[in-house]
């Protein structure tokens, strides 16, 4: 599939951590009791504008009642679902508590149903909670996505008995308040009651200027309306009131009153960025000394807030900032304003954040670079794992600006299949082979081969496959590491001694072009190879390498790693580890599940059976043929899995009447009786060693028992012996 490498970047401590409660602020009782109005709500929704207290107050609620929170700080950058989520389970493992480990799986398997299998994954393991936490989700009003809403409505409305669910937000939300209100679900704080009433404004504002005048204080409490962040600047400096300019103005006086020019215009420019380090306003602004300037301010301003970052990074308080770029717009024109995007649309494509350069192209109106950045950036942007961002990305985009770009309809479609999007990725190809005049004869081939895996069609997939690899003669190296990954993929599907031959090239043009789906690939599929093949020992050294490699990734708990864990469930079965190989057949089913596909699942419920049948588990061998049933059933053309589904059934459910074995020289154990039943196939020994999970010279050891105890010298014999006794 997609060429992939890494995954979504860490997340900041910043976002997940409750905010320290400064000492110094005044107590406000009656703000406090309205957070106990009303009888376990299913969320407390604080509203207010910006600067007005919102999550002061819930701090201070929190000291008050002493709760455990479990804190999420969001910005505009996380409305995305994924992203989110991550967020909110990240939240519950920083107060130290050893949950949600289902749920961090699912949220870093690409494909996942965020709907029906995270959020209630979210919720059952939040059943377990010992103690009562209360999740506290700060500024969200900068979460649009209906997605994120409707799932967030779902864990609302669950809740579990120990979860309590607080909000904070400048302005409406889509979320169901009016039922929740008419149920009494609801409990709501708003700016009346955030707004500081006169006796609190006068302790605010004596605290910070305590000669200050009862007239004066009254004034400003009258022009500021209580408004707790005008009541300390003009407290600050009483010269100044609200009422006198605009609420811009009034905050960017008191942000930038001891700053020169010079350093006003640089705070204006690099408003444009989320997050602001040395390199990046450099590279918008041409200033060699912005850490400099950074420091200076950060050390002299309270909008400032350094940002966990391995570097030095600040960002604005989002009203300043949003002050700061409607000043932008007043002393640049359009064109310089488009120049300092493009600067910084630059800065990023050079560190490989397409995203951030997409953004500001998208800022800049320059759609065309836009769409020509994803057009040419998609491969990396799949290599990242940023399947979905890039998906959003592309979704963005006016209809007409992608008409005619069939580079980036491919991968569009690329992104499709690893979204587990099959029906639009095929879609997509058919967009791109109607616009495209041939030009893209290997990304459609790749495309086609990989729907066909998909649907369960090894033959058609085999045959796009070779399409493909005759195609990338003309491609880089990276182009030819993908087909040859795709055919050996679909070659070891039909037991074709070519498999290894293929995969080995992949694995050696990946790792010279750095194309890691590839080289994860082939050594994921080479392991399992050689583990089919009883060579266990070259099966390991692959296995380990694929481990590596989908590591480096982040590809460990996603579906491109499901033959990863096959080849490991194969290998524990050999050595009789079953609790080990258990576990890693059931995760290599879980992740081709989740990636839909189905020649993995087949053969994992089929080893699965096998296991359990061993282990003396009957019925749990018979659910698991069923399964690998019902997923064969709905592929097209599954190739040897058709055959294997039909010995392995055989194989486990004959009966094996216990009467028989005694007229014979020496009873026939278990496994020997397992055995004999696949000597009815056409099944070579060594395939039946791989079929029981043992070696080729345990096999042989086994059929020279069971010639012995049947007293024959063949296989023809031993099948005919075995018939009058009625073992088969």
């Amino acid at each position: 599939m997609a060429m992939t490498k890494g995954s979504p970047g860490p997340i900041t401590r910043t976002k997940v951590r409750t905010p320290v409660l400064r000492s110094d602020l005044i107590t406000r009782p009656r703000l406090i009791e309205a957070f106990e109005r009303g009888h376990e709500p299913a969320l407390t929704l604080v509203s207010g504008p910006a600067g007005s207290g919102k999550t002061t107050a819930v701090l201070q609620w929190l000291a008050n009642s002493g709760s455990l929170a479990a804190w999420v700080s969001l910005d505009p950058d996380d409305d995305e679902p994924r992203t989110f989520w991550r967020l909110i389970a990240a939240s519950f493992r920083e107060l130290g508590h050893e949950i949600l480990n289902e749920t961090v799986t699912l949220l870093d398997a690409p494909g996942a149903d965020l709907a029906k299998t995270t959020v209630p994954t979210l919720i059952n393991e939040l059943l377990d909670l010992e103690r009562p936490i209360v999740l506290v989700i700060d500024d969200i009003h900068n979460i649009e996505s209906v997605q994120i809403l409707e799932q967030l409505q779902v864990l609302i409305s669950r809740r579990p008995p120990m979860l309590r669910v607080i909000a904070t937000t400048s302005r409406a939300v889509a979320l169901p308040l009016a039922r929740w209100r008419a149920h009494r679900d609801l409990v709501e704080i708003e700016s009346n009651h955030l707004a500081f009433d006169s006796d609190d404004a006068r302790r605010l504002v004596t605290s910070i200027s305590p000669t200050i005048d009862d007239a004066t204080v009254a004034r400003i409490h009258q022009e500021t309306e209580g408004w707790i962040t005008g009541l300390h600047l003009a407290a600050t400096d009483r010269t100044r009131t609200a009422s006198s300019q605009p609420v811009d103005d009034y905050l960017l006086d008191a942000t930038l009153e001891e700053e020169s020019s010079d350093v006003v215009d640089f705070l204006i420019e690099v408003s444009i960025l989320s997050e602001l380090n040395s390199p990046a306003c450099a590279a918008v602004t041409g200033r060699d000394e912005s850490l400099d300037l950074l420091r200076a301010h950060a050390r002299r301003n309270l909008f400032l807030f350094e940002i966990d970052s391995p570097e030095p990074a600040w960002r604005f308080h989002s009203l300043v900032r949003g002050a700061l770029q409607t000043k932008l717009r007043e002393r640049r024109t359009r064109s310089q304003i488009n120049e300092l995007h493009h600067r910084a649309a630059s800065w990023a494509q050079g560190l490989g954040d397409w995203k951030m350069a997409v953004r500001h192209l998208r800022a800049a109106g320059d759609v065309d670079g836009a769409v020509a950045l994803l057009e040419s950036s998609w491969l990396l942007a799949l290599n990242q794992g940023e399947f979905e961002q890039f998906e959003r990305a592309t979704n963005d985009l006016p209809a007409d600006a992608i008409d005619d770009r069939p580079a980036l309809w491919i991968g569009m479609a690329f992104a499709s299949l690893n979204l587990g999007q099959l029906e639009k990725a095929r879609q997509r190809a058919d967009r791109c082979e109607r616009i495209g005049r041939n030009s893209q004869a290997l990304g459609l081939a790749l495309v086609r081969c990989h729907y066909q895996r998909h649907v369960g069609d090894v033959a058609a997939a085999c045959r796009a496959a070779r399409i493909a690899l005759a195609a990338s003669a003309k491609s880089d190296d990276a182009g030819i590491a993908g087909a040859e990954a795709a055919l050996g993929e679909c070659l070891f599907w039909l037991r074709d001694q070519e498999t290894v031959s293929h995969l080995e090239r992949a694995i050696s043009l990946g790792q010279t072009s750095q194309e890691h789906f590839s080289v994860l690939a082939g050594h994921s599929y080479l392991a399992a190879w050689w583990a089919e093949n009883d060579q266990e020992d070259r099966a390991r050294i692959h296995l380990e390498e694929a481990n590596g490699s989908a590591q480096t990734s982040g590809l460990n708990q996603g579906h491109h790693f499901a033959m990863g864990f096959l080849a490991e469930g194969w290998l524990a079965a050999k050595v009789d580890d079953y609790p080990t190989a258990e576990q890693a057949l059931e995760s290599a089913i879980t992740l081709a599940r989740q990636g839909q596909e189905p020649l993995t699942q087949i053969s994992g419920w089929l080893s699965l059976a096998q296991l359990r049948y061993r282990a003396g588990d009957h019925r749990g061998a018979g659910s698991s043929i069923q399964e690998a049933k019902l997923v064969h059933d709905a592929c097209v053309a599954p190739g040897r899995l058709t055959s294997d589904l039909d010995v392995v059934s055989a194989a486990i459910t004959q009966p094996r009447p216990s009467a028989a074995r005694t007229a014979l020289i020496a009873p026939l154990t278990e496994r020997e009786l397992s055995m004999l039943r696949l000597l009815r196939s056409e099944l070579t020994q060594r395939e039946i060693a791989t079929h029981l999970f043992i070696s080729f010279n345990t096999a042989r050891t086994h059929t020279k028992a069971i010639y012995r105890k049947l007293g024959v010298n063949s296989r023809a014999e031993a099948l005919a012996v075995a018939d009058t006794h009625g073992l088969i």
